[in-house]
């Protein structure tokens, strides 16, 4: 189906796509994240994820959404039976209802232009779309960003720009309507009339990010970037809500920069952190008056080239901020007073090569979830870093958007309202006496007014009370949109089933309020802690025995570790060629530690392999080391003491080599020499013709080779080469008939001559071009040798 238009085109450059799948990448708005700090309690009981799966080009059955099911005290997801649920459209941005009853999603596409809604069954997690969705985007073409306010009754659709041909193409459009609460019938407010409607007000052009504060009073929109009309700025716009109507009213806002790309908000509403950047990536962090909700000039931090921010998330309690920047996630501290940000220790998060998408925040416990190729899922703590939980990523399934249920809506209560997450806390498998944790529990007043905690009211009884502790980090009063935490250490003392109860009284409706505490205890075990890993032998001759080296077992259980069956021993390929002996006895003491030294001695050459293995009654027994080491040659053949592998002789002459046998340290007994391979009419002879070695002592011995003509003898070292002898050299024939003719013409001069002191002069100069015509051919024959002694046959085996 048709996916762009031209204009949809250009915005595609004003984002940072993260895969070639992606048409153009909306940084994700964190709904979830910013609408924790109002009051009462949901009406669900459990907590889902979903991720939205534009297919760019695909048909309908490939436009998707998938939901998972929110483990509250692992982290873990477990894909909603059903998933993925057919959207059919063009599935980008989404928003929660406060209540988690509905689904928001914004189909992006020019042929589009709706927004579905979804029904969320609150028990399983299935969607089901409303019977009259998809509803009008309104007054805009291609909507962008979606968000509900905490209330839960408006919602608000921003789009890129007007659908009216004759509209300014400088503003984007922001829709209004009020949500059903039976079935998120969507229908559009009564607004003022403007210039784009009656239905709508103007916003950024190209909105990225659409927040709404806590309370439920105000909305901001950022965007600005529309490369078409040349247009690259960053712009904020703040909305104030009439709480009767729905309707907004532009009130305050502000810019700075270019290429506006993701936003985010605490959820305690003091800040207001945007993302921005084209060439170099910027995050703003804006104060918010708790006056008017004016934005304060704000604190920026700057990062390298080509690293730009593309989804921001803050956690619930608006301590720490993640950011998507470049595909990495990254972590920042934030400043409780300035929102000034500082990049924690550990950041970034992640497996290495992983690209991260979009990110959101549990809003009412202590989890992050990452988009990428599956959904990644990690723990925060305490600092803000974060811990990858355990089977994450869950499926393979990539997305674009990313949002989660859990914000609390406002509800027309008053007095506090305690929050206690999670409802129980399991520690699972502990070893008795060993302590586990801490483990958090959160403590959150959703409600209007402070909470008050009685003076020593957190503690913990039950069967087991005294095998769990409790250390607060709560105050007596704890503000309203404020949460604090309650850590939780685990230490059996028995096996089997450990359980107690956390109580925390306060004077919110039903203190104390109580969560389950449970474990299991299991009884100790040794285990076994080897170093190093493994061992590598310098090379060492055959026979002879390599310096030792020594493997450290430690029994780093609670138990004592006791070896069975073969204990210690030697297997592999080449056990013969290691010796391993130990102090471990049959049985080591928790903490203990004892030694097992290794010997190599090979009993060949070439490559040698062997593995220590240690059988004992510790997890994942056998234990293993690899050893390994190459065995060399017994002996070797040298030159002595200045001696040298080359010589030069006069042909007929004799050519003498002084060389000797070193034997390996462990080598004694005879060594046969023989020379074979001399050149023709040369000799070449060893002497003496064996040697009696003894471990270690060089014996010497000398090679003659006798040459019969003129030339050079060499003997190259290893004692290998061809041997070549110069053939007979006579002057060329051309050379010779010239000659022949000079003489003649001499000749024929000569007999011409009248005198006969003439013809005497005429004969001698004939006679002397001959005698020099026999020299240059005699001397141009000659004759010698080169040649090289082939090396000495292999050794004898060792005695």
């Amino acid at each position: 189906m048709a996916r762009l238009t031209e204009l949809a085109r250009v915005v595609h450059g004003a984002h940072s796509p993260t895969s070639s799948g992606m048409r153009w990448k909306i940084p994700l708005i964190v709904f979830a994240a910013m609408l924790v700090g109002a009051a009462p309690v949901r009406g669900q009981n459990q907590q889902y994820v979903y991720i939205s799966s534009p297919t760019s080009g695909g048909t309908s059955a490939q436009q998707t959404l998938s939901g998972f099911l929110l483990d509250p005290v692992k982290g873990t997801l477990t894909l909603v039976a059903g998933s993925p649920f057919l959207e059919g459209r063009d599935p980008e941005e989404m928003a929660i209802h406060p209540t988690g009853k509905f689904l928001f999603v914004v189909n992006s596409s020019s042929g589009t232009n709706s927004v579905s809604v979804f029904q969320v069954n609150l028990s399983t997690g299935t969607l089901t779309e409303n019977s009259k969705s998809p509803f009008s985007a309104g007054g805009g073409s291609m909507p962008q960003v979606v968000v509900s306010e905490p209330t839960g009754r408006y919602l608000y659709v921003g789009n890129f720009a007007s659908s009216d041909p004759g509209a300014p193409k400088t503003t984007g459009v922001l829709n209004s309507y009020a949500i059903d609460q039976t079935t998120g019938d969507l229908t559009p407010t009564t607004a003022t009339a403007n210039e784009c409607g009656p239905v709508c007000s103007t916003m950024p052009v190209n909105p990225v990010g659409l927040v709404a504060d806590p309370t439920g009073k105000r909305i901001y929109a950022y965007g600005g970037t529309n490369s078409a009309l040349g247009l690259n700025g960053a712009a904020v716009q703040e909305y104030t809500i009439d709480s009767a109507t729905g309707n907004v009213v532009p009130s305050s806002g502000g810019g700075t920069g270019t290429f506006a790309r993701c936003l985010a908000m605490d959820p305690k509403g003091r800040f207001l952190f945007s993302g921005r950047g084209q060439a170099q990536g910027f995050i703003d962090s804006n104060p918010i008056s708790s006056v008017d909700g004016s934005l304060q000039p704000p604190v920026t931090l700057t990062f390298a080239s080509s690293s730009l921010p593309d989804s921001l998330a803050v956690d619930n309690g608006g301590n720490f901020l993640y950011a998507v920047i470049a595909g990495s996630l990254r972590g920042f501290t934030i400043d409780q007073a300035t929102g000034a940000l500082t990049e924690m220790p550990g950041s970034p998060f992640g497996a290495a090569g992983t690209t991260i998408q979009s990110v959101v925040t549990d809003p009412i416990g202590p989890f992050l979830f990452a988009l990428s190729n599956g959904v990644e899922a990690f723990q925060i703590g305490s600092a803000g870093g974060l811990t990858p939980v355990a089977g994450s990523p869950f499926t393979n399934l990539g997305g674009v958007a990313i949002v989660m249920t859990g914000a609390t809506p406002v509800q027309p209560v008053s007095g506090p309202v305690a929050k206690v997450t999670p409802a129980m806390l399991d520690f699972g498998d502990v070893t008795v006496g060993t302590p586990n944790g801490p483990k958090p529990v959160q403590l959150t007043n959703v409600g209007n007014e402070n909470l008050a905690i009685v003076t020593n009211g957190i503690s913990i009884s039950g069967p087991n009370g005294n095998e769990f502790t409790p250390q607060s980090q709560c105050p007596p009063v704890l503000d309203v949109a404020m949460s604090c935490t309650i850590n939780i250490t685990f230490t059996p003392a028995a096996t089997g089933v450990r359980q107690a109860t956390l109580f925390i009284s306060d004077n919110a409706p039903g203190s104390p309020q109580q969560v389950p505490l449970t474990g299991n205890g299991v009884p100790p075990l040794p285990a076994v802690t080897l170093m190093p890993g493994s061992l590598t032998f310098p090379d060492t001759a055959e026979g002879d025995s390599s310096v030792s080296k020594i493997i450290t077992l430690t029994n780093s259980g609670q138990a004592t570790l006791m070896f069975s069956g073969t204990g210690i021993s030697l297997m592999g390929s080449n056990p013969g060629d290691f010796n391993a002996t130990n102090t471990c006895g049959t049985s080591l003491a928790a903490s203990a530690n004892c030694t097992i030294t290794v010997t190599f001695k090979p009993t060949a050459t070439g490559a040698r392999t062997a593995t220590v293995n240690i059988v004992d009654n510790a997890p994942g027994s056998p234990q293993a080391v690899s050893v390994s080491g190459n065995g060399g040659a017994p002996f070797g053949v040298q030159p002595t003491s200045g001696g040298s592998t080359t010589a030069t002789v006069n042909a007929g002459q004799t050519a003498q080599y002084n060389l000797q046998v070193t034997p390996s340290a462990s080598f004694s007994g005879s060594v046969t020499l023989q020379c074979s391979g001399a050149p023709t009419a040369a000799v070449c002879t060893a002497s003496p013709s064996s040697l009696q070695v003894t471990a270690g002592t060089p014996a010497p011995f000398t090679v003659s080779v006798t040459t019969t003509s003129r030339g050079n003898s060499q003997f190259p070292a290893p004692f290998a080469g061809p041997w070549r002898r110069d053939s007979l050299r006579f002057l060329p024939q051309p050379w010779l008939l010239l000659a022949a003719l000079v003489a003649l013409l001499l000749f024929f001069r000569a007999a011409r001559t009248n005198s006969e002191a003439g013809r005497r002069s005429a004969y001698s100069r004939v006679a002397l071009v001959v005698a020099l015509v026999g020299i240059v051919f005699v001397s141009g024959c000659g004759g010698g040798s080169t040649m090289t002694v082939p090396p000495p046959p292999p050794p004898p085996p060792p005695p």
